[in-house]
């Protein structure tokens, strides 16, 4: 079973018929909607051309082998009129406890539950991520704060994030983060904001020697270490607990 969509100005002069592998601005004809993915709602699609077409007609093409006949019990056409969320003042930090802050601001001016459900992601070393794209962009999931389902609209929204669960051995001097908003409605439901650049880093320390000389009037700490960020360590000189050092 797949489908063919065009559209049409005034019911009269209609496009080509057109699939989703289409591109450009004219539809082949050849091309087909095969699975349930939507339309996309922005691109190069010739169904997303602008042209303030009012019309559209839908088909479908049934084929089968012979041994039994293909059947379309209902075609259901939804039409949603819906602004996206608005994400904006996305912020990222990494704390000296390695979690990440991040903070936020999200509103939908046409909103009816007054809450979108919230997504976390980052951007994998080597990857190109934008803002509206989702290829890239791996969801994070060890947060906790205002992330997940039902995140009430407003300001100054925070999330914290344990980096070296999700993403460790990493370091990362240009790493971004997006905020990913959705109002669970049928189409443009989908909002986001991403950070600026910050410094991530979840690559620990190696230390490939360590020696103490104590044979002069003071003991003589080596320490032969590689690492991104500078090196800190602590000293105790007797019986000590992980609290002492």
């Amino acid at each position: 079973i797949k489908f063919q969509i065009r559209s049409s100005p005034d019911g009269a002069t209609w496009s080509n018929w057109c699939g989703m592998a289409d591109t450009g601005t004219t539809c082949t004809g050849t091309n087909y909607f095969t699975t349930g993915a939507p339309l996309p709602t922005v691109g190069s699609h010739p169904l997303n051309t602008g042209g303030d077409d009012q019309y559209f007609q839908y088909k479908l093409l049934l084929s089968g082998s012979g041994g039994a006949t293909p059947t379309v019990s209902s075609a259901i056409v939804q039409y949603v009129v819906n602004a996206p969320p608005q994400v904006a003042n996305v912020s990222a930090s990494q704390g000296s406890s390695g979690t990440v802050t991040v903070g936020y601001d999200v509103a939908d001016i046409d909103t009816t539950t007054n809450s979108v459900d919230i997504t976390l992601q980052y951007c994998p070393t080597g990857s190109t991520c934008t803002v509206s794209s989702d290829t890239g962009w791996i969801n994070a999931t060890t947060v906790s704060g205002n992330v997940g389902a039902g995140i009430a609209l407003g300001t100054g929204k925070s999330i914290v994030w344990t980096p070296l669960t999700d993403y460790a051995g990493q370091y990362n001097a240009t790493e971004k983060i997006r905020v990913k908003a959705n109002d669970t409605d049928a189409a443009n439901n989908l909002g986001y904001g991403i950070s600026l650049a910050f410094v991530l880093d979840t690559m620990a320390p190696v230390i490939t020697a360590a020696t103490i000389d104590s044979s002069g009037t003071q003991d003589i700490v080596n320490l032969t270490t590689t690492d991104n960020s500078a090196i800190t360590y602590r000293l105790c000189n007797t019986a000590c607990s992980a609290e002492a050092w």
